[in-house]
């Protein structure tokens, strides 16, 4: 509670506003906000090129080509689309399948899977498979879970500032964390 202050500085400002701090010197206000660059740099992408043509051969060549970037060893790749270019990939080829119900697009979203499996981990390549499922095949609104769904991508850009803020209470209140981890993880969910 007595940290640093963030010094004004309006140069980081504008790189925060423009999504491009990590082409800059500059570090982010809070990390948690490297993914709204690679989210922004995802849209001006898709809506750039992808949108191009609505010509099948077109999109799918623009996938393949999206996802091979990904192999590429990009300067600060961390914080580009390129990197993750394979779980987007996956996910536009899922939707195609969604919506034209072409074996086709099923088999390219496996084969973005595998890729994501070789550039990311088997652990977030399963992940995306049972995701990609449960899209497919569980079609059901439970109110409260589309309310979390709604609120999930708030939630996780506060969640650092709100972990700050309870570990210095915590600390306040002389609590001893290590001994007592399982009631400050419950305690910190709800918090």
């Amino acid at each position: 509670f007595k940290g640093q202050s963030i010094p004004f500085i309006p140069l980081q400002f504008l790189a925060h506003v423009f999504y491009v701090v990590p082409f800059t010197k500059y570090s982010f206000y809070n990390h948690v906000f490297w993914t709204l660059g690679v989210e922004f740099q995802l849209y001006v992408l898709i809506g750039l090129l992808f949108f191009l043509s609505d010509n099948r051969n077109y999109r799918i060549l623009f996938l393949f080509v999206f996802c091979a970037t990904s192999f590429i060893n990009w300067p600060n790749g961390y914080y580009l689309v390129f990197t993750y270019a394979p779980v987007f990939t996956a996910g536009i080829a899922l939707l195609m399948f969604k919506v034209y119900k072409e074996k086709f697009y099923a088999i390219l979203t496996l084969f973005f899977l595998v890729i994501v499996a070789l550039n990311l981990g088997i652990p977030i390549s399963l992940l995306l498979l049972f995701s990609c499922l449960g899209i497919l095949y569980f079609n059901f609104n439970i109110p409260i879970l589309t309310f979390l769904g709604d609120i999930s991508y708030s939630l996780y850009l506060t969640h650092l500032l709100s972990y700050i803020v309870f570990t210095g209470i915590v600390k306040r209140m002389n609590a001893d964390l290590p001994a007592n981890q399982l009631l400050w993880l419950a305690v910190e969910v709800l918090f």
